[in-house]
């Protein structure tokens, strides 16, 4: 437990810099003509980031803590490696990007219990990616502000 709380101080220590670096990173996409859906990835990532509940998906299971994981979830995928592959434009298109983001809310539901906070948490993040999803896809236009997304 009270590593669990060192790890979520270290969290709020180092969010700023993360998302003041996920800024400058979106930023220089700007003018881009080829890099509309790449803004949008960077600016889902960054709206997740910025949620604390979040902290549990940007790295990988600690598969030392939790051996049996991998048995119960054969594609293992967290937040962080979606970040760093979205930064080296490893996804063909928007339909990747989320399937992955999906990805990691339905892992933590095969392997959490479905009354933990965590398995009701991703019940609740899946429903936002997927409503920031839909408003993606319905619209054309580039994000005004890449900061706040479809808000």
């Amino acid at each position: 437990e009270e590593e669990e709380e060192e790890e979520g101080v270290e969290y709020q220590r180092l969010l700023p810099q993360r998302l003041a670096e996920l800024s400058l990173f979106i930023a220089s996409l700007a003018g881009r003509k080829d890099s509309d859906d790449k803004m949008r990835m960077l600016s889902v990532l960054r709206k997740l980031l910025s949620d604390a509940q979040t902290e549990p998906f940007w790295t990988p299971v600690d598969l030392k803590m939790y051996p049996e994981y991998t048995s119960l979830v054969p594609m293992p995928m967290d937040l962080g490696t979606i970040l760093q592959r979205t930064k080296e434009d490893a996804y063909s298109d928007e339909f990747n990007f989320i399937r992955d983001v999906l990805l990691v809310c339905s892992n933590c539901q095969k392997f959490n219990a479905e009354e933990s906070a965590l398995h009701q948490y991703s019940l609740r993040l899946k429903e936002e990616v997927e409503d920031l999803f839909s408003r993606w896809i319905e619209s054309d236009d580039r994000p005004a502000d890449p900061d706040i997304p479809y808000e």
